[in-house]
């Protein structure tokens, strides 16, 4: 018996790789936002620590699968971008 939906050795690499992008990301924004004021209008609202609840929600992700971003989604699209699935 099979489970199709264990994670391989790539894909976990890959959810990693992906984690830390979305880390540096906020990092970055989070970093222009307070030594550069006014550059960046509004608020930032920023997920850092929540990197995997993003990643794991969208590892399994089917290429028909709808992703719905909402409150602090900056990382959906950077997952998204990079994504087995969205390829070819």
């Amino acid at each position: 018996m099979t489970n199709q939906n264990v994670l391989g050795k790539d894909r976990l690499i890959w959810m990693y790789i992906q984690m830390t992008r979305i880390r540096e990301f906020e990092e970055r924004v989070k970093r222009t936002f307070l030594k550069h004021p006014g550059v960046m209008r509004g608020h930032t609202h920023l997920a850092d620590g929540a990197e995997a609840s993003t990643v794991g929600a969208l590892a399994t992700r089917n290429a028909t699968d709808f992703a719905m971003p909402s409150y602090r989604c900056h990382a959906q699209p950077l997952v998204l971008a990079r994504h087995p699935k969205n390829d070819g």
